[in-house]
């Protein structure tokens, strides 16, 4: 059955390295609070394709390979990848190794000696590897998952049949599949939709956000290189490693170190955040960056002023630095110049603690509202032409689409699935597409308020639909109303990361530039030249 598993652009052995890779997330044995890992990149992997860290901190490594046989080349690349796990994970302890097929056993020979099978050459490979391992005073347990056992832990882990459709049904939900979805979605917004309109708005960081992106995820890494660099600078002020060039006054050190404590829980939030982003709106993170700013704006003044009655009152001047930096080699103000960048980046970590965007890469649902024709439609089409883009899936319905008494009916309907699968196979699939891009599969749903007869079903049917997608980490729901009838819609009770589009406010001019198209240059005249 292994074999008839569906085949991604990167063809069979990337397939299977995520089939594996699901089940190895949906194991059973994994204890709780353990946290997992999915490691990507053709060569780049390290010895494994995912791992699970378990509360002691303890590894345990999953390696996939779509062989057909067990052989010298085998052993090669096997060994090579059990090499990489042990270097590259110190506290590694458990080692399994995933094959396509059922290994063979020891079969009859002449003179009454069995001949060994695959299962006692792989037995005597690991043996090797143990006795490597144990040179070094390592200690790994190894373990196969054959065909037989990948496809009875899929039977385990897919009660609802929603991972089999996905792996074992390539016609559905495969590239074309989602590439012609969007074409009818954009056909379907008709003049709503403008696609020459290839103008970046806050909109569009948003959605990417929401979907926990490429460049969402660079631009939190950026960040918090960023941030880690000015804290740096400050832990070197405030524990005088610069004195050779700029001196903390010391009647201010309990202030600096204070300041230091309520900031690095901060830097190590901001590590965890492109894979943990529910810290971004975390109390204590909240607590931390406003403790900090806090902190920090009081000692700002005080700083100041102290540096100001040391070196005069032109101390704080571009021309003192300057002359300071070329004459006597030293930079005195640059305490007061850290504290005043560090601030700076703090400034934009408080936009995630506090705002939408925040909250929105944790968040299983997120509303988008605005006015009558400010562009909400063409914000969600264009959103999701652009994830189509990076590679990621997303699939775009409207408002005026459900007149079922179930939406998932009219979802399934529109997106020719029919309603005798089930909707938790269903769901299970489109979360198992999100989780072999590695980013979420975003639904959308534009302008809720054009549903008839009555729009004001989505009281009702929004709440028990976040609850369906919230058990499914690699699926999520975004939804748009027009402002006018947003309590008519949305449930009172209902929090949801809401963000107000303002079309192309404040950037009128590329929008409006964008789809110019300028007429190419007029041939020549012909005939006799009109000069003498």
């Amino acid at each position: 059955m292994i074999s008839n598993l569906r085949i991604d652009a990167e063809g069979i052995q990337a397939s299977f390295e995520e089939f594996c890779c699901q089940l190895f997330r949906r194991a059973p044995e994994v204890p709780a609070r353990s946290r997992p890992r999915r490691i990507r990149g053709a060569g780049g992997d390290g010895g494994v394709e995912a791992t699970w860290t378990f509360q002691n901190e303890k590894v345990w490594g999953l390696q996939a390979k779509f062989f057909s046989k067990l052989g010298a080349s085998e052993k090669g690349q096997l060994t090579e990848s059990v090499r990489q796990a042990a270097a590259n994970y110190r506290s590694l302890e458990r080692y399994t190794i995933c094959l396509p097929f059922n290994l063979t056993g020891r079969k009859g020979a002449k003179a009454g000696k069995p001949k060994s099978g695959e299962h006692e050459k792989l037995s005597a490979w690991i043996d090797e590897w143990k006795a490597e391992l144990a040179q070094a005073g390592r200690s790994v347990e190894f373990e196969l998952w054959d065909e037989t056992d990948l496809l009875g832990r899929l039977a385990a882990a897919d009660p609802s049949g929603g991972l089999t459709r996905y792996w074992f049904h390539g016609e559905a939900l495969s590239d074309t599949w989602f590439n012609q979805r969007l074409i009818e979605a954009k056909a379907q917004a008709g003049q709503r939709y403008s696609p020459e309109l290839a103008v970046a708005t806050p909109l569009d960081d948003a959605l990417q956000a929401f979907g926990r992106s490429e460049p969402w995820i660079n631009r939190i890494e950026n960040l918090r290189d960023r941030f880690s660099d000015k804290l740096d600078w400050w832990r070197r002020t405030s524990d005088r490693r610069l004195e050779s060039f700029s001196v903390l006054p010391t009647e201010l050190s309990e202030k600096a170190n204070a300041l230091l404590a309520t900031a690095e829980p901060i830097e190590d939030d901001l590590g965890l955040a492109a894979e943990s982003p529910e810290v971004l709106s975390s109390p204590s993170f909240r607590t931390a960056v406003r403790s900090t700013i806090d902190s920090g704006s009081a000692l700002q003044p005080i700083l100041r002023e102290a540096l100001l009655k040391k070196y005069g009152p032109s101390a704080d001047t571009p021309g003192f630095r300057q002359l300071r930096a070329e004459y006597h080699v030293d930079f005195p103000m640059a305490p007061l110049d850290h504290l005043i960048e560090l601030l700076g980046v703090l400034k934009e970590v408080e936009q995630l603690a506090f705002q939408p965007e925040g909250q929105l890469p944790a968040s299983t649902a997120m509303l988008l509202r605005g006015e009558a024709g400010i562009g909400k439609t063409h914000g969600i089409v264009d959103g999701a032409v652009r994830r189509s883009e990076q590679g990621l899936r997303s699939v775009v319905l409207f408002g005026e689409d459900f007149a079922a008494a179930d939406p998932w009916h009219s979802i399934f309907g529109k997106l020719g699935f029919g309603t005798a699968e089930g909707r938790d196979s269903i769901l299970d699939a489109l979360n198992a597409v999100g989780e072999a891009t590695g980013f979420p599969l975003v639904i959308f749903i534009d302008a809720l308020n054009e549903t008839q007869p009555d729009r004001r079903n989505w009281q009702q049917w929004l709440p028990p639909m976040l609850e369906q997608i919230k058990p499914r980490p690699f699926l999520k729901l975004c939804v748009s109303c027009r402002d006018i009838y947003l309590r008519e819609v949305i449930p009172p009770s209902l929090e949801l990361p809401t963000i107000v589009h303002n079309g192309f406010l404040g950037r009128e001019y590329e929008a409006q530039f964008s789809s110019l198209v300028i007429p190419p240059p007029a041939p020549p005249a012909q005939g006799p030249s009109a000069i003498p």
